[in-house]
């Protein structure tokens, strides 16, 4: 075929607006999974992703080159069972593949295409099955490929969203899910079946025991291309200028009263304003300072409730109806004359090339559109419709369907606050609709959010960039995660506790640093004494005995449940790194002029210090005359695991019920 089927697929990716490089790169993921897939023993793999990075897209470019450098005629793609996710990969597929024979599953199920019709495709250039992880949908789809399994050679399923519906939620009552026992006969209809799991958060997956059917035996990171926007430009709170270009706050109280059922104040909060102000002028101005950009998206995500979001549907219709009458009445209002105008000084901060646009030229443009301002609520309810971006002005409200996948166009406001029983890593990942290819308006982004919220925004991204480079480097493959127990709770889980053999709750990585962000002055004296004998001068680690680090580390204290710090969990992954044979070793620093509001507590001179053969357990003593600490003295330990270690997923022993969204 000459490359035909991948310079077509290159061709259609360049008219939509993916760039050259980009593309280059999703060549070079396709024939990186060719080379895996040529080894017998690689049945199941990951392809791993940035949120919105363009998985599907990477997807699509593998089957092409799978087809004409691997041989590979018939795939299979499983999408999770969201109508909207399916119809945009389905779209896509068909859109970007075309010479390539693509059948929904719809056609099957209705007996639209027969098993010949699938032989003659995979004779042909090659077949592509599209169906969403539905259990009606895969038995009937199971039934019809037993039909062609003799015929169809080596198959490859791509499973999307492999970590969302596709795991065994129930492996820990010993039973199978439906939909996880349907996609193993799906792979064993075959005789050669390859198995490819494509996710941005492979938290689940990688978690999976090692002799599982579902554990990868090969990992394919998908680097983004140019363009991309992640959680380093918008969740990094190590970074000073994020917060104060992209981060808005909301009161706890007003998203606690939306949330309330038994509130039914119709008067929508001062933050719903806010963000439509910001979100309309952010518009206006960006149109006026470029012509290539014509709609703009605004996210509302709080909760799965549908009663949550129909309360939301009012407030936020409320808010943009007193907006437009400000605008186009005439009406009195001061308070949105206020919040505009601090808006239009908000977004002129960071606006690129909009200084001389002046306040009442942007009004006019928002006047102009603000009357077909779509407010719109996306939800799972049977009839739902997908987002209509025809509006210049585009506003969705929901919660699971819009959390996972979907794409948002020009999304540049994320009014999020999503409160669950126990907030987890995969999830909001997923639910950061606001990351992707949005370089050309990261400059008028704004997420309004709790300061709470925030941090476990800023907690998820680095576990998430911690996660990548662990994978990026090799070890995974190498050194497996260690699962290990923990007595007490945590806030941050890194995935659904069901889907894994343990309740998963947080990650240290190997040759990184982990710190308690919020010391309480407490134990001092004991603290002195335990670790009185070790020298302050020496510029390398002391050895010590494993009961002095474990006491020094249950004997500091915090002023609240941390999510990067646990006493349970450094307790354990030094008892673990010990008997592994790894020596334990301290330093102490006894007159520390830290600030309080500290995000990093090394000097950098104590930075350099490193060891390979143990980790080591810094611990400061603040003097109490550095910033915000106004005499008050206290511990702060640091715990650095060295190179080579392995990757630490605690766990809790006793279960927590799940939080049940009613979407």
């Amino acid at each position: 075929m000459n490359d035909e089927i991948i310079d077509s697929v290159k061709k259609n990716l360049e008219n939509s607006g993916v760039s050259k490089s980009e593309i280059e790169k999703m060549e070079d993921t396709g024939m990186k999974l060719v080379e895996k897939l040529g080894d017998p023993a690689n049945t199941s793999g990951l392809l791993y992703g940035r949120v919105q990075s363009g998985k599907t897209n990477n997807m699509i470019m593998s089957i092409a080159v799978l087809i004409e450098k691997g041989g590979f005629k018939f795939f299979i793609v499983l999408t999770s069972d969201n109508k909207s996710l399916y119809d945009q990969t389905l779209s896509r597929i068909r859109s970007y593949l075309r010479r390539v024979g693509v059948i929904e599953y719809l056609d099957i199920i209705h007996e639209n295409r027969s098993p010949e019709d699938i032989k003659l495709m995979i004779a042909h250039n090659g077949a592509v099955i599209v169906s969403t992880k539905n259990s009606k949908n895969l038995k009937k789809l199971n039934e019809f490929l037993n039909k062609i399994s003799k015929e169809a050679g080596r198959v490859v399923i791509f499973d999307d969203e492999a970590d969302f519906g596709s795991l065994n939620a129930k492996q820990n009552l010993d039973e199978e899910s439906a939909v996880y026992s349907l996609i193993e006969q799906l792979r064993s209809t075959f005789n050669d079946t390859r198995y490819i799991e494509v996710t941005a958060t492979p938290q689940a997956n990688l978690l999976q025991k090692p002799d599982s059917s579902r554990h990868p035996k090969f990992i394919i990171q998908m680097e983004p291309g140019d363009g991309y926007v992640g959680g380093s430009e918008l969740y990094n709170l190590g970074d000073n200028d994020v917060p104060k270009r992209h981060h808005r706050y909301i009161p706890d109280e007003e998203i606690e009263s939306m949330l309330d059922d038994n509130s039914s104040d119709p008067h929508p909060p001062e933050s719903i304003y806010r963000a439509l102000c910001v979100f309309f002028m952010g518009g206006a101005l960006k149109s006026l300072s470029s012509q290539d950009l014509y709609t703009f998206s605004m996210l509302v995500h709080i909760s799965a409730k549908r009663s949550t979001n129909r309360k939301l549907f009012s407030l936020v219709s409320k808010a943009r109806q007193d907006i437009s009458r400000f605008l186009l009445n005439g009406t009195q209002n001061d308070s949105i004359d206020h919040l505009m105008r601090e808006a239009y000084d908000d977004i002129l901060r960071t606006l690129e090339g909009g200084v001389n646009i002046s306040y009442d030229d942007a009004l006019k443009v928002i006047a102009e559109n603000i009357d077909q301002a779509s407010v719109e609520m996306i939800t799972s309810a049977k009839g739902s419709h997908n987002p209509d971006y025809s509006s210049f002005y585009n506003i969705l409200i929901g919660g699971n369907r819009l959390g996972r996948g979907l794409t948002v166009n020009n999304l540049t406001v994320f009014y999020y606050a999503r409160h669950t029983g126990g907030p987890k890593v995969d999830t909001i990942l997923q639910h950061s609709r606001v990351y992707g290819y949005r370089r050309k308006i990261l400059d008028i982004i704004r997420i309004f959010s709790t300061r709470k919220m925030f941090e476990i925004l800023h907690g998820v991204y680095q576990s998430d960039e911690e996660e990548w480079e662990y994978i990026k480097s090799e070890e995974y493959i190498r050194t497996p995660p260690v699962l290990l127990s923990l007595r007490s709770g945590r806030a941050l889980r890194p995935t659904r506790q069901a889907v894994i053999p343990m309740d998963s709750t947080v990650k240290y990585f190997p040759g990184k640093t982990y710190f308690m962000y919020e010391a309480k002055s407490s134990n001092l004296e004991k603290i002195d004494e335990l670790l009185s004998r070790i020298p302050e001068s020496s510029r390398e680690p002391v050895e010590v005995e494993l009961e002095t680090a474990l006491k020094a580390v249950e004997l500091v204290d915090t002023y609240r449940q941390e999510q990067r710090w646990s006493k349970d969990a450094v307790m354990n992954a030094l008892k673990n790194m010990n008997e592994r044979g790894m020596k334990i070793y301290m330093v102490v620093r006894r007159n520390s002029d830290l600030e309080k509001d500290y995000r990093a507590v090394l000097s950098a001179s104590d930075n350099q210090i490193q060891r390979s053969d143990g980790p080591i357990l810094f611990m400061y003593r603040t003097s109490g005359r550095g910033e915000g600490w106004n005499g008050e003295q206290a511990w702060i330990p640091v715990l650095r695991i060295p190179e080579g270690a392995n990757a630490y997923y605690f766990a809790e022993q006793k279960r927590v019920g799940e939080e049940s969204g009613e979407e």
